[in-house]
């Protein structure tokens, strides 16, 4: 996801590249989706029931405002994008290692 938000802020000023830009980041957070649902059928659980339910629920309305203000993107802006996607990895990085050593 926060190379989906990097990749989807790059902004470049020529419309089908920015277009791309976003269509790209789609594709990630896409990937991740997949890849997230694909280690949920693994485990045996199938499906989005409670609180997972609610909280893609939110994770979709993100995206969209994502990619709503993505498209309305300018190069001079496109630092904040990539401000936010690290931010993003550091955090997703640091709550799956956080969850991993309280597995273990």
């Amino acid at each position: 996801m926060a190379a989906a938000v990097a990749l989807a802020g790059l902004g470049p000023e020529n419309g089908w590249l920015k277009l791309a830009s976003v269509a790209g980041g789609v594709l990630c957070a896409a990937a991740a989706v997949g890849l997230l649902l694909g280690v949920r059928a693994r485990q045996g659980i199938s499906g989005l029931r409670g609180p997972a339910r609610e909280k893609w629920r939110t994770v979709g309305v993100c995206c969209i405002a994502i990619v709503v203000s993505a498209l309305a993107s300018s190069p001079g802006t496109r630092w904040i994008y990539a401000a936010v996607g690290v931010g993003l990895g550091a955090y997703t990085w640091a709550a799956l290692g956080k969850q991993v050593r309280r597995d273990r």
